[in-house]
């Protein structure tokens, strides 16, 4: 499996440099990296070299071995920069990357079904996961005091709802 760790919006200069948005809490990571894997929009992926990365918050420019010209590199605007999962990096104790969390089965601590999570929203505080079943959707604060337990290989969340919190 790969993850996404940016998004190419377009080529920049002459030379053929590519315009990323990181997807990732470590952008310093694309020094780091010596091989991308781009998957283009419609689909298809390629490996390439990288030869330069440059850093202009918040924005990355890649330089790629093979791309020479502004018409090349614009062919993989929109693409997104995959990695192999084993290579991400490692997160403290507790926390967990989205596409780990997105599609677990929420259940309350009576044990009932709630729903799955569908998508996270980042609020700035603390992100919100949103769970939906049979046409409802309920926000679910990604909060100690709520978040009783994730148990990853059997793709579960556990919460404590607060008060009022399912009623919304």
């Amino acid at each position: 499996m790969s993850i996404a760790i940016g998004t190419i919006l377009k080529s920049v200069g002459l030379q053929g440099e590519l315009k990323v948005s990181p997807l990732t809490h470590f952008p310093q990571r694309f020094r780091q990296l010596r091989d991308i894997t781009i998957q283009k929009k419609g689909g298809q992926s390629q490996t390439y070299r990288i030869e330069q990365v440059r850093y202009a918050s918040p924005f990355i420019y890649i330089k790629l071995a093979g791309l020479s010209s502004l018409e090349e590199a614009q062919l993989l605007a929109g693409g997104s920069i995959l990695i192999p999962e084993e290579d991400r990096m490692p997160l403290p104790e507790g926390s967990y990357y989205q596409f780990e969390i997105i599609g677990l089965d929420v259940y309350l601590e009576n044990g009932a079904r709630l729903g799955r999570i569908e998508s996270i929203m980042e609020t700035g505080s603390n992100d919100i996961y949103v769970v939906k079943e049979e046409g409802k959707e309920f926000l679910i604060p990604a909060l100690a005091s709520v978040v009783i337990e994730i148990n990853l290989p059997e793709r579960r969340m556990t919460i404590r709802p607060m008060q009022g919190l399912l009623e919304l």
